[in-house]
């Protein structure tokens, strides 16, 4: 998760663990205990839906949102598919954060 975008979801007043890589996120989530996943689509080495792959072939069930500059990138079929519960285009402001992460951690 890029920084404007932890510093946003640290100013509603969660808890935010950021990860550099998705090969990071995936090895934090294993270790860690995490509610959901925000990630960007776009990332070296995997793209988010490879990211939420990997994670569903591994038997996790987190609640994920995508984010992504290019919206149209992703298959919204296959989002769905793999449990994506939203996908939020970029840029995006205080309030499309809010009002995603409060729908999904009521």
């Amino acid at each position: 998760m890029a920084g404007t975008t932890a510093l946003l979801v640290a100013m509603l007043g969660y808890e935010v663990i950021q990860s550099h890589s998705p090969h990071d996120a995936f090895e934090r989530i294993k270790s860690e205990s995490i509610d959901l996943l925000l990630s960007d689509y776009e990332m070296p080495g995997m793209n988010g839906l490879e990211l939420v792959t990997q994670l569903r072939t591994e038997g996790y069930t987190l609640p994920v949102i995508l984010m992504s500059g290019q919206i149209g990138a992703i298959d919204p079929a296959r989002a769905r598919y793999l449990g994506v519960l939203m996908v939020l285009e970029k840029p995006f402001g205080m309030a499309a954060i809010q009002e995603a992460l409060r729908a999904i951690l009521k």
